[in-house]
């Protein structure tokens, strides 16, 4: 419990010096929600529900939270530490978790909901 509770610490003070270098890197907004998300599920989701634009912080928060953050993985880590566990597949289905999840808010918001935000839709899509 100590060394899932020290992620956490190590963690929430991670993100929180990371973001105000990025900030003073004058990254845009959605540059510093999107790697905080990489890094930490609650600061990431904070993030994302902070951007201007709703709808691409929703898509982003969707992600953050398939995802997780490494700080999750890495406690889950610590835990399975000492057994014959491979992580990689682990690691493989939050990454597509993350990615999938993503995709349905995208499509909720493209298909079901374009009044949300019909520039959002448009910028997210790869061309």
């Amino acid at each position: 419990m100590l060394r899932v509770c020290a992620f956490v610490v190590f963690f929430t003070a991670f993100i929180g010096m990371l973001t105000e270098a990025l900030r003073a890197l004058s990254l845009p907004q959605f540059a510093v929600a999107a790697i905080s998300s990489v890094f930490e599920l609650t600061g990431g989701v904070r993030s994302a529900a902070s951007l201007s634009d709703a709808a691409l912080g929703a898509v982003l928060a969707a992600f953050a939270a398939g995802w997780s953050g490494a700080s999750v993985h890495l406690q889950i880590a610590s835990i399975c530490g000492g057994r014959a566990l491979s992580l990689r597949p682990y690691i493989l289905s939050k990454l597509a978790s993350g990615a999938l999840s993503a995709a349905v808010i995208f499509l909720y918001i493209h298909l079901a909901a374009p009044e949300l935000h019909a520039d959002t839709a448009a910028s997210l899509v790869i061309p």
